[in-house]
């Protein structure tokens, strides 16, 4: 697939400052997917509040161990805020079952926001 030039030049960079190839992948991968997030507008016409937002989703994925679909299929409904967990349905188990939200999301005030 070719990239764009935005993130050609973004790659170009990298490898000028000698970064690994995995780093370079990574940091692509997610820039990337912040642009598609954000229904492909360029990263200059965005500000920090939509960082803000992408990296909280993105931490609660992580942090939580919540995979893709799972992420994409989380309703609001499904967290529970007083015992900081959340119901998984249609995941990769057969059953759904609750998880925990990781601690260091929970500990944003504005976490609930994202969701």
């Amino acid at each position: 697939m070719q990239r764009s030039p935005f993130l050609r030049k973004i790659e170009t960079y990298m490898y000028a400052r000698h970064y690994a190839k995995s780093t370079v992948d990574s940091y692509i991968y997610w820039i990337k997917h912040f642009i598609y997030y954000h229904n492909k507008r360029h990263p200059k016409d965005l500000g920090g509040a939509e960082v803000e937002v992408f990296l909280l989703i993105a931490q609660l994925m992580y942090g939580s161990g919540l995979r893709l679909m799972e992420c994409l299929r989380l309703r609001y409904a499904d967290i529970d805020y007083d015992y900081l967990a959340k119901k998984v349905w249609q995941g990769k188990a057969i059953k759904p079952h609750a998880t925990a939200i990781a601690m260091d999301v929970s500990l944003h005030d504005d976490w609930r926001e994202c969701l």
